[in-house]
């Protein structure tokens, strides 16, 4: 309810008490100037003096629940939670129905940390009004405090669904999802002791949030436990690619070839690192292999190039590389094929198409750059 709603049913109100009361007519025109009065300061947030104002009404006319509702949002407004909270409470007791009290009383409790009172409030809140954004975000919000992430997500997710740039609720989103996830690893933590299942479910998470070295020592923890448990080295040695130790990936990468032989990854994988350990003669046909197995991977295609070029194929690395532009690829690897392409066609004395990747490669190598140092 805005301010120019909550004033204008103030008045009414207030005349309607003042017949009530058996006002005179000079007392009802003096408090309804006073309402107007409070209103103005309210809207030129004058704050102390719009509270002065509606406590003036209140003694005159102290059931009137309005009243008690717009002293309980200034001080709200004030950030004087203690105080706002038996405004909003006694203009729930003399009128129920007053939702956005009752959710603005709900936000007091979770400003004073008295969450049970805040959550009791804020889900009647949402019960009387389930799609209001406010309602729904303050509710997730005491939903984190009190550990209740899941529930948390669902109404802030409504929340934010209205208001997609509210800071306020995507932090609180933000917390929801790692309490999420630090209740799933804890329960993936409590499983490990007697499954290599959860140990590389555990490690998976751990990879998704950027946690290298606990996701590694996870790994190594399910493969240990069963050896030909599928998937495990190959993740392991996606890992050490990252982190460059090429050694430690051909050694993981060669288990998993070991495990599964015939499935695609595991031929491109120690493909790939034979290439970036220089040893083009041995990973040849493994990446040859990967590339009949599945031609859609443009990052077999890209290291497949690579490999030719580095043992004088050229025109064969040149047909591999036109390939590999066909398929998706991230943003390093396309610059990497372009630059690759330059130098094949240099060799093939191709000077136009040198030429032509070479300023490609120049223009997507800037944009990377200036990207990066955009980003926070």
């Amino acid at each position: 309810m805005t301010r120019a709603c909550v004033a204008m049913l103030f008045v009414l109100v207030a005349v309607a008490s003042g017949a009530q009361t058996k006002l005179t007519g000079a007392d009802a025109d003096r408090l309804e100037r006073q309402l107007q009065a409070a209103k103005q300061a309210w809207d030129a947030n004058r704050l102390d003096e719009a509270a002065a104002g509606f406590q003036s009404v209140l003694r005159r006319l102290p059931d009137l629940p309005e009243g008690h509702m717009s002293l309980g949002m200034i001080r709200h407004a004030q950030f004087r939670y203690t105080e706002a909270i038996p405004e909003l409470e006694e203009a729930l007791r003399l009128n129920p129905a007053l939702k956005d009290a009752r959710a603005v009383l709900g936000l007091d409790y979770f400003q004073t940390g008295v969450i049970p009172k805040a959550m009791e409030q804020l889900e009647k809140a949402v019960k009387e009004d389930p799609t209001n954004p406010e309602f729904n975000g303050w509710l997730g919000m005491v939903y984190v405090a009190a550990g209740l992430f899941r529930p948390a997500i669902a109404r802030l997710e409504v929340a934010i669904q209205a208001k997609p740039k509210s800071v306020l609720f995507l932090g609180y989103l933000a917390r929801a999802y790692a309490g999420v996830t630090g209740q799933i690893h804890q329960q993936l933590a409590e499983l490990s002791n007697d499954s290599p299942e959860a140990h590389l479910a555990l490690a998976q998470a751990y990879a998704a949030s950027g946690n290298r070295e606990e996701a590694a020592g996870e790994y190594r923890d399910a493969a240990a436990m069963d050896p030909k448990l599928a998937g495990v080295n190959g993740a392991l040695g996606d890992l050490y690619m990252e982190l460059g130790k090429f050694a430690e990936a051909e050694k993981t990468y060669r288990r998993e070839l070991e495990i599964s032989p015939e499935f695609p990854a595991n031929q491109f994988r120690i493909g790939m690192v034979l290439a970036e350990l220089g040893r083009a003669e041995e990973a040849l046909p493994h990446l040859q292999k990967a590339v009949s197995q599945d031609a859609s991977n443009g990052e077999a295609l890209f290291y497949l190039g690579k490999v030719y070029f580095d043992l004088e194929r050229f025109s064969q690395a040149e047909e591999a590389l036109r390939k590999a532009l066909d398929r998706p690829l991230i943003p390093k690897r396309l610059i990497a094929v372009h630059y690759q392409l330059w130098m094949a066609y240099r060799k093939l004395g191709e000077s136009d198409e040198a030429g032509r990747h070479l300023q490609i490669f120049k223009k997507l190598e800037a944009d990377e750059n200036a990207a990066r140092k955009a980003r926070p």
